[in-house]
């Protein structure tokens, strides 16, 4: 606040004109503005305002009304002190007694049940587990959760598919998982359920005998590496054409490869090599000199099961073969000695003088093209047969020596 000294003629910061400019001529006595007016040396006034200037105590203040000494107002009582602030406390807070965060059996076993629902393990089935207690598959995993303080459902899951791999119920249930696993033909259960359920369709489509379609069976194929693909054509074009097979030809197959029955066939083809079993394109092949042999067999004509691979190996099927076959049994006299003939060296027609022919070595030579030799050995007792019945003749020269009888003429 300016200081105004009226005796000096300094009234106060020039700034502030407005409230310190002189009033030329005007008398506050006789005018009529209100407010307070000093009195300059020089005779004028100039309007005084208390609170933005300060005069001194007993100055003569204007007004209208007449002058008077200036008292300044009491000082307005000073604003009481603000308290001091209170050093920062630390606030302290109650601890709350523990609860018990484990998760109960009920809900435990809930989220256990819908984890393994799609393995289709049985999780009250008993066994000994790796902690070395006898117990279910679910208990187990219970004591897992509580010993760990698992509550979340998602860690529970992933602890699950983690652990149960490693159990006895698992490897029951997947047979062939990890052999799969280390093939690089599942990566989870979940594909193995997958190609699980494949392969059971098909061989249901097929008529496997339900007998064999079991876990076990499952598993090896799976761990065998044999696609549900590979198996719709083991099934259908193998084992489902040995099924429809005349009867011979089964029987044939059967006995030249160690097979017992439809069930025991069934295995024949479905077991993967790598388990024990045969490729499908051996077994196909076992198959067709099975053809042939059973069309042998139809004839009464016995032949080694090498010749009939190697017959099926030229491309003859069941129906080529029994046609030739029933030719060699229209023959089959030629494979026998005529009473003349049993005393000949060498046996006409043969080419160990001391074995005569017979159907399943030269006849089945000859039929289908395998010797030469043969077709010459099976022409010339033809031959001879018809030789034997022309014979010659001629009029005995005398009564007493009779005609003489038919002569046979045979190559040799």
């Amino acid at each position: 606040m300016t200081m105004v000294d009226p005796a000096a003629g300094i009234y106060g910061d020039p700034t502030q004109q407005e409230n310190y400019t002189p009033a030329t001529g005007y008398d506050p006595t006789t005018a009529a503005n209100g407010g307070y007016y000093l009195q300059n040396p020089d005779g004028s006034y100039q309007q005084f305002i208390p609170g933005q200037a300060s005069v001194p105590e007993g100055t003569q203040l204007f007004t209208p009304s007449g002058s008077s000494p200036y008292t300044p107002p009491a000082a307005a009582p000073a604003a009481p002190a603000a308290p001091a602030t209170p050093p920062p406390t630390t606030p302290t807070t109650s601890t709350p007694p523990p609860t018990n965060t484990a998760l109960d059996q009920a809900t435990a076993t809930d989220i256990i049940d819908t984890v393994l629902a799609p393995w289709g393990i049985d999780v009250n089935a008993t066994a000994p587990m790796p902690d070395g207690n006898t117990e279910t598959l679910s208990q187990y995993l219970f004591n897992l959760i509580t010993s760990q303080g698992l509550t979340d459902p998602t860690s529970i899951a992933d602890m699950i598919q983690a652990t149960v791999p490693q159990t006895p119920q698992f490897n029951a249930a997947f047979p062939g998982y990890k052999q799969a696993i280390a093939a690089g033909i599942v990566r989870t259960p979940t594909d193995y359920v997958s190609v699980s359920e494949s392969l059971s369709a098909v061989m249901h489509n097929f008529g496997v005998p339900t007998s064999l379609i079991t876990t076990a069976n499952i598993g090896n194929l799976i761990a065998g590496g044999v696609s549900s693909n590979e198996l719709t054509q083991r099934l259908q074009n193998g084992y489902n054409a040995y099924q429809n097979s005349p009867a011979e030809v089964q029987n044939y197959f059967n006995q030249e490869f160690g097979i017992n029955g439809p069930m025991a066939a069934a295995m024949v083809w479905m077991t993967p090599a790598s388990e024990g079993g045969q490729t499908y394109e051996t077994l196909s092949k076992m198959l067709a000199g099975a053809q042939i042999g059973g069309a042998a067999q139809a004839s009464n004509i016995n032949i080694s099961g090498g010749l009939a691979q190697r017959l099926a190996d030229m491309g003859e099927t069941y129906q080529s073969a029994q046609q030739k076959f029933r030719q060699m049994t229209a023959q089959e006299g030629l494979y026998q000695q005529t009473v003349g003939e049993a005393n000949k060296v060498p046996v006409p027609g043969t080419q160990n003088a001391s074995q005569p022919m017979n159907e399943s070595t030269t006849g089945v030579a000859a039929a289908f093209g395998l010797s030469g030799n043969a077709d010459q050995q099976l022409e010339n007792e033809v031959l001879s047969r018809a030789n034997a019945f022309k014979g010659t003749g001629r009029a005995a020269s005398t009564t007493t020596e009779g005609f003489s009888g038919l002569a046979e003429a045979k190559p040799y």
